[in-house]
C-alpha cells in the first residue's frame, strides 16, 4: 500500500480571483508572456525592461472591480490585502518582492508595473541580473495581516502571505544550461577519488576549460558532500541553507578559475586565445556571467586577462555577483544570542 502527502487549502478561491490573471502580460525585452506560460528570449538579458500589465487593453478598471468583487466575496477586508510580484532566480537561489500596492486603495493600482528597477530607479534589482539563467515571476493577491482570532471563520483564509489569486510568468534565455550541478560525494566516490573522510567538495577536472567543444559537464565534475546537500534540499529557505548554496556555487566557480590560471601559468610563451575564440567554454561562460551577456568583448578578455594574472581579483567579482556577503551577514546575525 502505497501513500502520497501534499499541501491541500482548505478552501478556494472564487471564480473572480481564480481568473483574475487570465489577461495579465508580462512584457520581458520584446516579447510579451501571457499567465501561466513561458518565453525564451534572445534578447540580451540584462538590458531587457520587465513590465507587468494586469489586464488586457482597456480592462484595468474591471480588473480592479474583479479584485474588490473577489476579496469581499471571501470574506475579507480590502484594507488587509495586497496585489504583490515576486522574482524568483532560481540558478543564484534568489527571490524578491518587486512590486507591492496595499488594496487599501485599489484604484489606484498602476496598470503597468515596472519590475526590474530598485525602488530608487537607480539601478536594475540583482534578482534580474542573473546573465543568461532566466527568472520566474509570480503575481499575487494575498492576505497581508494575521486576521484576528475573534474575526476568524471557518474556511476562510486568515493566516498573512495566504494568496487568494495566483498568476506565473516563466523566462527563459536561449542558452539556458546549467552551470552548476553538484554531484553527490558519499563513501564510495571518496575511496574513488583518494579523498579523506572529512573532505566536502571536490572539482574533478577531466577537460579543458577553455575548450569550447567540451561541455562543461565534461570539463568538471564538482563533488559535494552527500549529507550536506541532502540538509540543503531538506531546509531549501532557511538563512544557512541559501548562505551555503552560494558559497558552494563560488568554490566551484573558484575552482575554475584557479584552473584556468594554473593552465596558464605553465606555459608563459603560448598565445592567448580572445573571448570569441573560445566562446562557449566553461571559462567563457563564467566570463559571460561576470560581465553581463550585455559586456562587450573588450570587457570579456580584460576579464579573461585579469583570470590569468590577477586570479584572486576575479574570485573578489564573483563574491559581488552572486550577491555572497548579505546572505552571510544575515546567517551570522540570526546565529547570534
Amino acid at each position: 500500500m502505497s501513500s502520497e502527502s501534499r499541501t491541500v487549502r482548505p478552501f478556494g478561491p472564487n471564480r473572480r480571483l481564480r481568473r483574475l490573471f487570465n489577461d495579465a502580460t508580462l512584457r520581458f525585452g520584446s516579447q510579451h508572456c501571457a499567465a501561466d506560460s513561458s518565453i525564451t528570449i534572445s534578447d540580451a538579458f540584462e538590458r531587457c525592461e520587465a513590465w507587468l500589465r494586469w489586464a488586457g487593453d482597456g480592462q484595468h478598471r474591471e480588473f480592479v472591480q474583479s479584485i474588490r468583487e473577489g476579496v469581499n466575496d471571501v470574506g475579507l477586508r480590502l484594507e488587509d490585502c495586497c496585489v504583490i510580484a515576486v522574482a524568483r532566480n532560481g540558478y543564484l537561489k534568489m527571490r524578491e518582492v518587486v512590486f507591492k500596492h496595499s488594496l487599501v486603495d485599489p484604484s489606484a493600482l498602476v496598470a503597468d508595473a515596472r519590475l526590474d528597477l530598485a525602488e530608487d530607479a537607480a539601478q536594475r534589482r540583482r534578482v534580474f541580473r542573473g546573465g543568461s539563467h532566466g527568472i520566474t515571476i509570480d503575481a499575487y493577491v494575498v492576505l497581508a495581516r494575521t486576521v484576528p482570532e475573534s474575526d476568524r471563520r471557518p474556511l476562510r483564509p486568515w493566516r498573512a502571505g495566504t494568496w487568494l489569486a495566483h498568476g506565473r510568468f516563466t523566462v527563459r534565455c536561449r542558452n539556458d544550461t546549467e552551470l552548476f550541478r553538484p554531484h553527490l560525494l558519499d563513501k564510495e566516490q571518496r575511496a574513488r577519488l583518494g579523498l579523506p573522510d572529512g573532505s566536502m567538495m571536490f572539482a574533478d577536472f577531466d577537460g579543458d576549460v577553455d575548450d569550447p567543444e567540451v561541455p562543461a559537464a565534461d570539463a568538471v565534475t564538482f563533488w559535494v558532500d552527500e549529507e550536506l546537500l541532502q540538509a540543503i534540499d531538506a531546509q531549501r529557505r532557511s538563512p544557512a541553507s541559501e548562505l551555503i548554496q552560494r558559497w558552494l556555487f563560488a568554490e566551484f566557480i573558484t575552482a575554475v578559475i584557479h584552473r584556468y590560471a594554473n593552465e596558464a601559468a605553465a606555459s608563459p610563451n603560448a598565445g592567448r586565445p580572445t573571448y570569441d575564440e573560445i566562446k562557449g567554454s566553461l571559462i567563457a561562460r563564467i566570463v559571460t556571467m561576470l560581465a553581463g551577456r550585455s559586456g562587450a568583448d573588450d570587457e570579456r578578455d580584460d576579464l579573461l586577462r585579469d583570470i590569468r594574472h590577477r586570479p584572486e581579483l576575479v574570485i573578489a567579482r564573483v563574491q559581488d555577483r552572486i550577491s555572497l556577503l548579505g546572505p552571510a551577514r544575515k546567517t551570522v546575525k540570526e546565529a547570534s544570542p
